[in-house]
Formats: C-alpha cells, sequence, structure tokens
C-alpha cells in the first residue's frame, strides 16, 4: 500500500499511517516545491489577459474529434480503467454526495418529494420535482459538458456549440449533452485533501488551490495526476456548515492558476464540495469571466465538473488509509439532450 511521505454567499449563479503522518503536521508548499514539475504556465498570478490567452491556445476541440461529446473523458483508456480496478484493495466504498434538500428550510432550491398512496393500493409511490433546478450551489450534480458553460468572450460552448441552440433545444451526445455519459465514469480518482495539507479544519471564503499547491501536494500526497484522472478538491465545506454556518459572500475552490495544470496533466474530471470556483475569484483586471474555472475548463479544454459533492466521508477515509488515490465510478441519468444529471460518485478503496 502506498503511504504519503513527510510531508476556502453566491449561491445563485485512522490507521496509524495516518496518525504519524498528522503527528509530523503539515510542511509549507514552498517547503515541498522546486521546478521539476513547473511549466511555462506555472504561476499562481493570473490575469484578464492570461485568461484570453488560455481561451485562444489551449482547444482541445481538434484533439478528441472521435468521440468529441465526451470531451476530455476520451484520455480514460481501457487501459486505464484496468489500472482503476487495481485500485481496489480494501473494498471500502464511501460516497462523495450531498444529501439533497427535501424543504425550502435546508435551501431555497430543494426536491419536493410527494407521497402518492391511493387508498387500499398495496404499493406507495412517491413522485419527485425540483423546486429551481439541481444546477447551482446546493445539489450534488455532474454538468453536461457542451450545453451548461459558455466561453464568455464568443458565446460558445464545448465543441463550438452556440448558446442560443442550447437555449432552445438542448444537448445532444454529439455535442457534449449529458447523455454522451451514458456508458458511465469509471477511472481513478485523486482526492486534494488542502486544508490537511495546510493544517486547517477547511477553507474559507477566497481560498483557492493554485498550480503550487498542486505540485506540492502531489508530493506530500504521494501521488502524480496523470491523463484519465478525476481529481477532487476538498474544502471542508459541510464541516465549515456544521460548526459555524454556510459561506457568505464567495466560496473556497479551485483558483484560476490550475487551468494550465489540468491541461498538462489531460485531467479528465474535476469536482469540489462547492461550485468548483473559488470566489472572489481573484483574477487581476477580469471583467468578463465569472467563473474563470467553469469557463475554460470546459468550453475549451473538454474537462467535465462535478460540483457540490460531500467530500467529508472520502476525506476521512483517505486519512485513515494513508492514501489518496482511488476507483472513481458514476452513473448519470440518462436523459437525452439534456444539461447535466443528479450525481452520485462512488470512491472505491
Amino acid at each position: 500500500m502506498r503511504r504519503p511521505t513527510r510531508l476556502a454567499s453566491v449561491a445563485t449563479v485512522a490507521a496509524s499511517a495516518g496518525i504519524s503522518i498528522a503527528l509530523l503536521g503539515p510542511l509549507s508548499p514552498s517547503a515541498l516545491g522546486g521546478d521539476r514539475d513547473r511549466a511555462p504556465h506555472a504561476r499562481d498570478h493570473v490575469t484578464f489577459d492570461d485568461l484570453v490567452e488560455w481561451t485562444q491556445t489551449f482547444g482541445n476541440q481538434e484533439r478528441f474529434e472521435k468521440n468529441i461529446g465526451l470531451g476530455a473523458a476520451n484520455l480514460i483508456t481501457p487501459a486505464g480503467r484496468r489500472r482503476a480496478a487495481n485500485l481496489v484493495e480494501r473494498g471500502i466504498s464511501v460516497s462523495l454526495a450531498h444529501n439533497i434538500p427535501q424543504t425550502p428550510a435546508e435551501d431555497p432550491t430543494y426536491l419536493l418529494r410527494t407521497v402518492l398512496n391511493p387508498g387500499g393500493f398495496p404499493f406507495i409511490s412517491d413522485r419527485y420535482e425540483y423546486q429551481g433546478t439541481y444546477h447551482g450551489a446546493t445539489h450534488s450534480h455532474l454538468d453536461a459538458l457542451g450545453c451548461h458553460v459558455h466561453n464568455p468572450l464568443t458565446g460558445r460552448g464545448w465543441n463550438n456549440a452556440p448558446a442560443e441552440v442550447t437555449q432552445e433545444n438542448g444537448c445532444s451526445a454529439e455535442q457534449g449533452g449529458i447523455i454522451a455519459v451514458k456508458d458511465g465514469v469509471f477511472t481513478r480518482g485523486i482526492l486534494i485533501d488542502l486544508p490537511r495539507f495546510k493544517g486547517k479544519e477547511w477553507l474559507d471564503v477566497g481560498e483557492g488551490a493554485t498550480y503550487s499547491d498542486l505540485v506540492a501536494y502531489e508530493r506530500w500526497a504521494n501521488v502524480r495526476i496523470r491523463p484519465g484522472d478525476a481529481v477532487f478538491l476538498y474544502n471542508g465545506r459541510w464541516k465549515r456548515e456544521a460548526a459555524v454556518g454556510p459561506y457568505v459572500g464567495g466560496y473556497a475552490g479551485w483558483h484560476a492558476s490550475v487551468i494550465p495544470f489540468l491541461r498538462e496533466r489531460g485531467v479528465s474530471y474535476i469536482g469540489n464540495d462547492a461550485i468548483n470556483d473559488v470566489l472572489p475569484h481573484g483574477v487581476e483586471g477580469n471583467t468578463a469571466f465569472v467563473l474563470p474555472v467553469h469557463q475554460i475548463v470546459m468550453p475549451i479544454l473538454g474537462i467535465n465538473i462535478f460540483d457540490n459533492l460531500d467530500l467529508e466521508a472520502l476525506a476521512e477515509t483517505a486519512k485513515g488509509l494513508g492514501r489518496y488515490d482511488f476507483l472513481l465510478t458514476a452513473s448519470p441519468l440518462r436523459i437525452d439532450r439534456g444539461l447535466g444529471s443528479p450525481a452520485n460518485p462512488i470512491a472505491t478503496f
């Protein structure tokens, strides 16, 4: 078994190894970094001009012409799936989804569940209706790659799909509709437990995972992010909400500086226990990009996104086992021309 070495509202838009690591305490990124893994775009300061450049030079459409609706998920190969299956050593599975709110007291966007019980009938059913949408800042879901997010500079989504067409007709599998993922997600998952790495309980509003954080974290956790991986950033959102209340005025999440890293490593999916983008986003001079990570990794890089997960059990399991990679499986609903799907990803160690 592999073990680690020494080693932050805008709601609308222990195994012994684990104990020994905790006793050592977190090390600073500067003590673990270095230049070996740093590429030309490896910097934590990002400007609006950088974002514009990346929309023009990071395009991946031509790379995935064979099954363009899957985007970067094409990097998940049969050999990669077999390697991911071999990660199952203990047979321990944990859900990465959060319970769906079922009352407006829990969240303004909720699932209305109605129990149907005709008198004298021996079977009882229930009916589900989203009051609002499963998209947003609460419900665990997988976005549709080609439909949900568009480049703010061009109005185009993945595979050059115009927003007007998506709004009128939804999105086909070829365009990147959620039905493109009908065969499910089966790949290697990586947990980025940034609070633990930094010696904290959780991340607060405006705290983002940067390029340097990822390079240093890999060494701390003894993992290397590879093509086809699904990478999940743990903020500690739900632990923080239980202790001090929900995020207000922003979120913790991915900083825009990770965009080149995700491209260089060939990541297929990313996920987070909030909306993925850190807010405020901290991009200097940014007037067009509301969620720069969403608005570049999806329409430009073809990387799909799991939003609003619950990574508490995953973080505790990874800590106890002393490892941060696992088999990731997920099966979104087969919704033709859908813009996404509620999702319950599973991590198996």
